[in-house]
């Protein structure tokens, strides 16, 4: 072989390569939402507008929440179900004699839902102050 066609298919090969490298998209990290979470719930009841959601990853698939309005004063959901590829949890608190479900998704350190009980829905925000 001469060396111009040796030139032109290394050149070939490089264009390829760099092509293809822009083309495919990169690997997305997964997301993860264990850590505690400092969340706010303006309109409910009194002693239950601010707390700490504390989410732990159980196994590969499963997670655990405990809803933490003091050091106290903790309760431990039910039903716990995150889907990883809407970045989204739902899950059942049940407070005194009552039953809140509460869902939400997650973007970055941010995260934004709603609580359901009895008396209505109510919105929920929360940010992550510590990362599991």
């Amino acid at each position: 072989m001469s060396s111009k066609k040796v030139f032109r298919s290394v050149i070939l090969i490089v264009l390829f390569i760099t092509s293809v490298s822009f083309s495919m998209e990169p690997i997305a990290k997964r997301y993860n939402p264990a850590g505690t979470w400092k969340f706010s719930i303006p309109y409910a009841p009194e002693g239950y507008t601010q707390g700490n959601l504390i989410i732990t990853k159980e196994d590969k698939k499963s997670y655990s929440v405990v809803f933490a309005l003091d050091e106290y004063y903790k309760i431990t959901a039910n039903e716990v179900v995150y889907n990883k590829k809407e970045k989204e949890i739902t899950f059942i608190l049940y407070v005194e004699t009552e039953t809140v479900r509460l869902s939400g998704t997650f973007e970055d350190d941010k995260f934004t839902g709603t609580a359901n009980y009895s008396e209505g829905v109510l919105d929920i925000t929360a940010v992550r102050e510590k990362e599991e």
